[in-house]
């Protein structure tokens, strides 16, 4: 921490430089659902990559101290911990996680199922921008555009 405040910045990115191949063997077996992984600092996600969800655990506690990053101050969100709910009963597999956060309680939005996954509705924008009608009411648009322009940029003729 010391050293990366001496350098004028606040945060360190603390990744290997050798890809290990670890995900592209995951990746290539398709028989993982998920990871999690420790996680302390001012940032908590959960994000889906090829298939295959990289869960951060929540911080936890103030020791080591979670200001190491500098002066992120306060955490936007209360200590706690992620919690991973399994179910390998053949009739109805699952998998769900969560945090349960220090004053007790499941945080609000942060219960997603992770397995069977259901890709999110789409929006209304996509819907609209992935339709067949999309190019019929651009054409619409261009040539009233075109017939305003006409109407009030008459062409200037000479006497």
């Amino acid at each position: 921490p010391t050293l990366v405040k001496c350098t004028g910045r606040h945060r360190a990115v603390g990744c290997s430089l050798l890809n290990s191949g670890l995900f592209d063997a995951m990746r290539f077996h398709r028989n993982i659902v998920a990871t999690f992984c420790g996680h302390d600092h001012h940032n908590d996600a959960v994000m889906r990559r090829d298939g295959i969800f990289l869960c951060y655990g929540r911080v936890q506690s103030k020791t080591p101290p979670i200001d190491w990053e500098g002066t992120g101050g306060d955490l936007p969100f209360q200590l706690g911990a992620r919690v991973i709910e399994v179910n390998m009963k053949p009739e109805h597999q699952t998998c769900s996680t969560w945090i349960h956060g220090e004053k007790g309680g499941v945080e609000n939005d942060s219960y997603i199922t992770l397995y069977p996954y259901k890709d999110p509705p789409p929006s209304k924008l996509w819907r609209c921008l992935s339709s067949s009608l999309l190019p019929k009411v651009i054409h619409l648009l261009v040539i009233l555009a075109l017939t305003a322009y006409i109407i009030l940029y008459p062409e200037y003729e000479d006497p």
